[in-house]
This record gives structure tokens, sequence and C-alpha cells, in this order.
């Protein structure tokens, strides 16, 4: 027997099989993918109020430079008093506010009697403005309301009308009829009366108890309410024993509608 090495048998290998790649969908994609999240509110209000903070303080700015801008004015001699201005704008909105930014004092203002619309809902009263310049001003004014006032509804009568005045209490006073751009010197006065409101339905309808409370409040004098709203009164607003004489009243409203219904016919 011959010397051969020893042969060991070979080993049967199981085939590889490919496994199959498995197929990318959407929903794995957006597994993977997840879309970004909207900023929750933690995070929005920081933003909202940081906003609203550069907001006010642009406004502020502004109105700092308004300010300042109207001051250098006065101080150089440019001072302008404007009847509207001097009425709406916010900056002069107080009478002392006013009097510090322009040479101008304010003398009165005061409720005007007898100056509403009468009706059986009255109108409001208007009011009398008056100021007084205190160095050579340019004052300009137009009017509004003053030809055609408020118009009153269903049988109430009409508004005042607004009116202006210029230089009052001198030989040069005269009354702003449209407008007026005028150079007033100093301690010229300025009386500016607003018109009041017009009033809804027939004055004779009004309580007379009402109108006794706007006699007491001196918006209808004794002789207006006896005039248009035909109330009579006993006593005296003095004493502040004012009462409404309801017999009389009554007579003499049944005497006005009287006389209305002849004059229809």
């Amino acid at each position: 027997m011959s010397d051969s090495p020893d042969i060991k048998p070979e080993k049967k290998v199981a085939p590889v099989q490919a496994q199959p790649i498995p197929e990318v969908t959407d929903q794995d994609s957006a597994d993977t993918n997840p879309p970004p999240q909207k900023p929750t509110k933690s995070v929005l209000l920081p933003i909202i109020l940081g906003s609203a903070c550069i907001i006010l303080v642009l406004v502020a700015l502004s109105l700092w430079n308004k300010v300042e801008a109207r001051d250098e004015a006065v101080m150089n001699g440019e001072n302008r008093l404007t009847q509207v201005q001097a009425r709406m704008d916010p900056l002069l909105a107080q009478v002392e506010d006013a009097e510090s930014r322009v040479s101008v004092i304010n003398i009165s203002r005061e409720m005007t009697t007898d100056s509403e619309g009468a009706g059986r809902w009255r109108g409001q009263p208007g009011s009398l403005n008056v100021k007084k310049v205190l160095e050579p001003t340019t004052a300009m004014a137009w009017m509004v309301s003053a030809a055609h006032p408020l118009s009153g509804l269903c049988g109430g009568d009409d508004a005042s009308p607004y009116s202006s005045r210029f230089e009052v209490g001198t030989p040069n006073e005269y009354q702003v009829l449209l407008s007026a751009n005028a150079r007033l010197p100093a301690g010229a006065v300025i009386a500016y009366q607003h018109g009041g409101g017009a009033g809804f339905e027939p004055a004779l309808l009004r309580d007379p108890e009402a109108v006794k409370d706007d006699v007491l409040d001196e918006i209808v004098s004794i002789a207006r309410a006896r005039e248009k709203y035909r109330v009579v009164f006993t006593g005296t607003v003095e004493e502040y024993d004012l009462e409404v004489d309801v017999a009389a009243t009554d007579a003499l409203r049944q005497e006005m509608i009287a006389a209305k219904a002849a004059q229809a016919a």
C-alpha cells in the first residue's frame, strides 16, 4: 500500500438566496421626514409683544418730534392759533397744556342757556368759548353749521347756529361769516359760539317736569319754557321753590293746539 495524503471530502455549501429589496412608500417617507411643526404660542407671544413695543416707541417719537417742532415755532415767533386745532388737537386737549404752548388764555367756556333745539326730546345746548391772545397772533377760523344748523326732526326745532367773533369788546369787533385769517393784536379776545343740538318731535309734547329740570339746570330760561314748551311755573329759581302750574300749563297748551288747528284750516 502506497502512502498518499488524506483527502477530505468537500463540504456542500447551500446557495445564498437574494433578499428582495423592500419597496419605499410615501408613508415610510413621511415617518422618516416628519413635517416641520408650527411655532407654539409660547414662541409667538414674545414676537407679538416685541412688535407692539416697537410700534409704541415709534408713535412716542413722532409725538415728541411734533411737540418739539411746535415749541420751536413758538420760540421763533411763528405763533399761530387755529380754532379747530385748539379744540381738536390731542396735544392741546387740556386748557393748561394749551396755555403753556400757545400765548393764549382761556377766559371761559360755559353752556349757553336757550341754545337747545326745542322738542319733546330737546337737543343739547351749545357753549361759548372765550379766549384772549397775549401777543400778536395769527388766528384762523372757518365756520360750520352757521348758515345751515342741524335740522329738527318730526316737528322738533332746528339747532342753534355756530358763530365766531374776533376782537370782542373793541371798536374793531367783527363776526366771521365764512372764514378768516387775521392778525390779532396782543390782548384781542376771540368768542366762539358752539351750536346746540336739534329737537325731536314738537316741544308741546315734552313732559312739563322735564322742562322744570331744564330750567333749574339753566338749560332753558323761564321765558323760553313758556314760549316754546308752553309750561307755566310758580315760585322762582332763586328760592329753589319752582313748581309746574299744571292747570295753567294745560290751558296754555290747549290754546296753542287750537291756534295751530285754526291756522291749518
